[in-house]
């Protein structure tokens, strides 16, 4: 093959932040035509010699990957060119992008995942990928699945009985699987399969899930450590405790708030997960952990916590790996707060929503408020959450009928 293939930054394309779009650059007979990448970095951020994003950049693994994914794309297409030499590099680009597409599964999968994306389903991106993985690894160990149409009630449950022998719980698995009928559900609408063969598939037992909650008590202890101010520990404390104030605000939310999302002694805010706009009175504890952070005088478009500050987000993606990463750091650190405050077992995030929801419970909260708070949008869906937490009730029926006197 004749064409030179190199990514490129586009100075002429200059956004207003500084940054460069990255371009394929493909020549062939000192004449060139352009692909973009999708994405743009700042010039510091790209090493010239390697013509990839330095690694010391934000999202570099990741940027590097959709480089090096578009190179082979390119190369393997042209060289699939049937007798080339006559053509130039402009129309071997055109021969490619209107050439008929060969459905095999690999083609469908990515489809998909571009189909996420342009619907801003950022959530369900992570999820397919992990799917596709393991999909993949299926393909490889039984020589199956090479298009979609492979794909029928018994290849589903032998696939299900496979992530079963990958150690997955049944609750992990049936949300996997979920995802997988997403995938079905989507290839039977383009037309690429007749029938989604998953509705036929008996699935695995849901599991039993213990929603790890702390008291009052407890919540206290971790209040009154003593954590030297600025220290990652402290930071960890003071999210958590701000989530427990607020009804469990879930850690991505918690990140993205900004002072514009406080009005007064009111915290409103759009959760990500719904889009449903949420406000929360401030009471004095958590207003408390506000004054901690906030500068004067205030940016409305600053952060109000510090964990994206500073860090720059090319897409919707992008950020919600970064959270994800930041939420591991976070539940480490709440592993060592629980150790300090004499709690048994680790804490995560999470277990701030939990305990809001237990707390409010004992409180006397009618359902209704209770649903309000945690921002469900049905009463069932807040029943079905406050279940988790009747084995105390049991147990205290139990010790006042037969318990000793």
């Amino acid at each position: 093959m004749d064409v030179t293939i190199t990514p490129v930054l586009i100075k002429a394309k200059k956004k207003d932040d500084g940054s460069l779009p990255v371009f394929l650059r493909m020549t062939k007979s000192r004449t060139s035509v352009f692909e973009s990448l999708g994405f743009s970095v700042q010039p510091s951020s790209w090493n010239t010699k390697k013509r990839r994003v330095r690694e010391s950049a934000p999202h570099a693994q990741e940027l590097n990957r959709i480089i090096e994914e578009k190179l082979l794309f390119w190369k393997t297409s042209f060289l699939a060119i049937p007798n080339p030499d006559g053509l130039s590099v402009a129309k071997m680009k055109l021969f490619v992008l209107t050439k008929p597409i060969e459905h095999g599964l690999e083609d469908q999968m990515k489809e998909y995942e571009e189909q996420l994306k342009r619907d801003r389903r950022v959530h369900e991106i992570g999820k397919a990928r992990t799917l596709f993985e393991n999909l993949r690894t299926y393909s490889r160990q039984h020589s199956r699945l090479q298009k979609a149409m492979d794909i029928d009630t018994r290849i589903c449950s032998d696939f299900q009985m496979f992530l079963k022998d990958l150690g997955l719980n049944n609750n992990t698995i049936r949300r996997r699987m979920r995802t997988f009928s997403a995938f079905m559900d989507y290839l039977r609408i383009k037309g690429h399969v007749k029938s989604n063969p998953l509705h036929e598939v008996k699935k695995v037992a849901e599991a039993a899930t213990i929603r790890t909650r702390l008291s009052l008590n407890q919540i206290n202890a971790i209040k009154s450590l003593s954590l030297a101010e600025g220290t990652a520990t402290w930071h960890a404390r003071n999210y958590f405790l701000f989530s427990f104030y607020n009804g469990g605000i879930r850690f991505g939310d918690l990140c993205r708030l900004r002072w514009r999302d406080l009005n007064g002694d009111r915290l409103i805010y759009r959760m990500s997960k719904t889009g449903e706009e949420v406000s929360f009175k401030q009471e004095k504890a958590p207003m408390g952990i506000l004054n901690l952070y906030r500068p004067s005088p205030a940016d409305p478009e600053e952060y109000i916590f510090p964990l994206l500050k500073g860090k720059v987000i090319n897409d919707p993606f992008h950020e919600r790996q970064l959270i994800s990463s930041l939420n591991v750091i976070t539940n480490n650190n709440l592993k060592r707060i629980a150790k300090l405050a004499g709690i048994s077992g680790p804490i995560s995030f999470h277990v701030s929503r939990h305990s809001f929801a237990d707390y409010a419970r004992t409180q006397g909260i009618d359902l209704h408020t209770l649903s309000k708070l945690l921002r469900h949008s049905k009463l069932s869906t807040t029943e079905r959450y406050l279940a988790k937490f009747d084995q105390r009730k049991a147990d205290e029926a139990m010790t006042k009928l037969f318990g000793e006197e």
